[in-house]
C-alpha cells in the first residue's frame, strides 16, 4: 500500500514537472513573438518559410501514385505532429492595426487562381486574400490534429479522407507560398 502511494506521488510529481515545463515553454515562445511580432519582415518572412516548410512535409507525405493512406499510416502521425502553424496562427490572431496584417490583406491579394492546385474544382474556395487561405490551413490542420489524437477507434477518423483533405491543405499552402514569395520581403528567398 506504501508502496503504491509512493508510486503515485512520484507519478504525480514527474507529470508536474512536465506541466511547469510546458508552461515555461509557452511563456518563452509568447515572449519570442512578441518581439518578432515588432518586425514585419520578419513575420512575413517567417510565414513564408513555414509555409515551405509544411509544403515541403506534405509532399513527403502524399506519394505521386496517389495510393491510399490511412489514419493509422506512422507517416500520417509523424505529418500530424511535425505540421507547424505556430507563425500562422499568430499572423492570424493579429489585427487591421498590426502591419503584418495589413499588408497581408491588401498586398497579399489573390489576382489568379487558374494556376493554383485544384482551382479547377467547383467546390475550391474563392480567396480574397492570403489570410483566408492561411486561415483554412490553420483550421483544418488543429482539426486533424484533435481527431488523430482521439485514437483510431474515433468514428469520425473514419469519414474523414485522409488524402482528400491533405490535397486541399496543399492547394491552399500552394496559393500562400506562391502570393509570399511574391512580396518584397521574401524576394531573396523564392
Amino acid at each position: 500500500m506504501l508502496k503504491e502511494a509512493l508510486d503515485t506521488a512520484g507519478l504525480a510529481a514527474g507529470t508536474a514537472g512536465a506541466a511547469l515545463d510546458t508552461i515555461g515553454l509557452i511563456a518563452s515562445r509568447i515572449e519570442k513573438w512578441n518581439s518578432v511580432r515588432r518586425e514585419t519582415s520578419s513575420v512575413i518572412r517567417l510565414l513564408y518559410l513555414e509555409v515551405c516548410k509544411d509544403l515541403d512535409l506534405l509532399a513527403v507525405l502524399i506519394d505521386a501514385r496517389d495510393r491510399e493512406v490511412g489514419w493509422s499510416d506512422p507517416r500520417i502521425r509523424f505529418f500530424i505532429s511535425n505540421f507547424e502553424t505556430g507563425v500562422m496562427e499568430m499572423v492570424l490572431m493579429g489585427n487591421e492595426k498590426e502591419d503584418v496584417y495589413r499588408k497581408l490583406s491588401s498586398k497579399g491579394r489573390i489576382k489568379n487562381l487558374a494556376d493554383m492546385v485544384g482551382a479547377r474544382e467547383r467546390s475550391m474556395q474563392k480567396y480574397e486574400n492570403v489570410l483566408q487561405a492561411l486561415r483554412f490551413v490553420y483550421v483544418k490542420m488543429d482539426i486533424l490534429r484533435k481527431l488523430a489524437l482521439a485514437g483510431d477507434e474515433n468514428d469520425l477518423l473514419k469519414r474523414v479522407k485522409v488524402i482528400e483533405r491533405l490535397r486541399n491543405i496543399e492547394a491552399r499552402l500552394a496559393l500562400a507560398k506562391r502570393i509570399l514569395g511574391g512580396l518584397e520581403e521574401n524576394k531573396a528567398l523564392s
